[in-house]
Order: structure tokens, then sequence, then C-alpha cells
């Protein structure tokens, strides 16, 4: 059976001097929602089959990476004896708290120039470690 892909604009997160960030999905597909830390300065941009002619795109990012990140405490995972209704209530309360940080870390990424209009611009890589400690596609329930 034929089917149509029909291109729609992705959701803008945030507005701030300017920059307009926006969401990205997993492989530029709607319906699959949207990713949790990769996020992309260009609409055009997305994860897959990006239409951006700069190769690699400098439109994409982690919020993970910007020198700005701050991520919320995490409570335990939800395994053994911390599966518990308070645990799974606190893992609610850290998304929440993460979605601030998120608007948070690029809000600031942006008035320190690290994100433009035109692109996210690394910082410089020495000292530089993940602090993301939960995978994009991991869930706190993961043994992992």
């Amino acid at each position: 059976m034929p089917t149509q892909t029909v291109w729609i604009d992705p959701e803008r997160l945030l507005k701030h001097h300017g920059v307009q960030v926006f969401q990205t999905y997993k492989d530029d597909d709607y319906d699959q929602g949207a990713r949790r830390y990769t996020f992309t300065l260009d609409p055009q941009c997305g994860e897959g089959g990006s239409r951006c002619e700069d190769q690699p795109c400098q439109h994409l990012f982690d919020v993970r990476e910007l020198s700005t990140w701050r991520p919320p405490q995490q409570p335990p995972f939800c395994t053994g004896a911390n599966d518990t209704p308070e645990n799974h209530a606190a893992w609610n309360e850290y998304f929440e708290r993460e979605q601030e940080a998120i608007r948070t870390a690029i809000a600031a990424a942006i008035e320190r120039a690290e994100l433009t209009t035109s692109a996210w611009l690394p910082p410089a890589q020495e000292n530089k470690a993940n602090p993301a400690s939960v995978p994009e596609n991991e869930s706190p329930t993961s043994p992992e």
C-alpha cells in the first residue's frame, strides 16, 4: 500500500536573544516523539537525512555537551529494593527538573555565544567529561 510523508516543522523549544532552538525526533519521525537531549538550531536539520549543506551539520547539538549543562541530582534507579512508589515519584520530579535544566543550559549557552543562529560552537575539549549518566534512549528502570 502506498504511503506519503508530509513535512511538518519541528516544535520550537525556546527562543532566546534571537536564537531559536527546535526539537529533533527519532529518525526525523514526529510520531516517535521528541528526543530528550538532541536539538537543532535549524528546523530543516534533523537527525536523519539532514537537509543541511554543512557536513557535518553544525546545527545539531546534544545539550549534555554544552559547557553550561548542569544536570539535576538523580534519585536511585528503580530496581530491586529501590523499586518503590516514592522512588518512581522522585524520578517524575527529576524529569521535570531536567526539562528546566535543559532550557537553562541552552539559554546560558546562547548568552555565552556557544549557540548562535547559525551554528553550535563547541567549547575547547580539554577538561570535558560527559556528565550524563542516563543515555538518551534509556529509562531509570534500566538495569545498566
